[in-house]
């Protein structure tokens, strides 16, 4: 490989990886969102069995 072909594997590396962060920061938010929302209905279920 020739140091132009390095610096476009490189880039192309790079932005596979960034992109594949995102990905899985986006499903992290995904999942700590339905967490949030699962607790607020258990909550709520909570408090009409303590009524």
């Amino acid at each position: 490989m020739n140091f132009m072909q390095k610096m476009k594997f490189k880039k192309e590396e790079k932005e596979r990886l960034e992109l594949e962060q995102k990905q899985l920061l986006l499903a992290l938010n995904i999942k700590v969102f339905n967490l949030e929302w699962r607790l607020d209905e258990l909550e709520k279920k909570g408090k009409k069995n303590d009524n």
